[in-house]
């Protein structure tokens, strides 16, 4: 109720466009990032939620493969740019179902080279208003960006992907399997 209309599209041909430039996230040598995440103890951080929390807007984040069981809730006034070492291997996860307590929600910033999933417990009964993979729903995605680029999303309760659309924000989706 809250879209006034949806566009998606698809190219097979690259595009020269600000946003994509902008978003395009450096190299992934971890030393060219302010913030690392490891699991194993190598980076700044052991978790992606404490490394968003210290990260300032439009901070790069950089996560060593690893599989993190997390909620990752950014706030209103942050847009950060969560780089993945490999979509395979590295992996935000939880398994609490929950509509309020998905893996990743946000409004706006980038997400590269992840799997995002929010993982069904067997013998566990879902809540009443289950989780998506990620939650796009953040007052600070009016007038504003969200770029998912070589990810896995994915959920066992409901859509890999929820979006509650804002005024003139912008949602590319570039070589993802939802």
């Amino acid at each position: 109720n809250n879209c006034r209309y949806l566009r998606i599209s698809a190219s097979i041909e690259s595009r020269n466009n600000d946003i994509l430039s902008d978003l395009s996230s450096p190299t992934k040598h971890t030393n060219k990032y302010k913030f690392v995440v490891a699991k194993d103890g190598t980076g700044n951080y052991t978790s992606v939620a404490d490394a968003v929390e210290a990260a300032d807007s439009d901070d790069f984040i950089f996560i060593k493969s690893g599989e993190y069981d997390e909620v990752i809730d950014l706030p209103e006034n942050k847009r950060v740019h969560l780089v993945g070492e490999n979509r395979c291997n590295t992996i935000i996860y939880n398994t609490y179902g929950d509509y309020f307590r998905a893996p990743l929600t946000m409004g706006g910033g980038s997400l590269e080279e992840l799997t995002i999933y929010s993982k069904k417990v067997e013998g566990v009964t879902p809540p009443e208003h289950v989780s998506y993979g990620i939650h796009v729903e953040k007052h600070s995605l009016y007038n504003n960006s969200l770029l998912l680029k070589n990810c896995i999303v994915k959920s066992d309760y409901s859509a890999a992907l929820g979006m509650g659309m804002r005024g003139g924000c912008e949602i590319i989706i570039e070589n993802c399997d939802l």
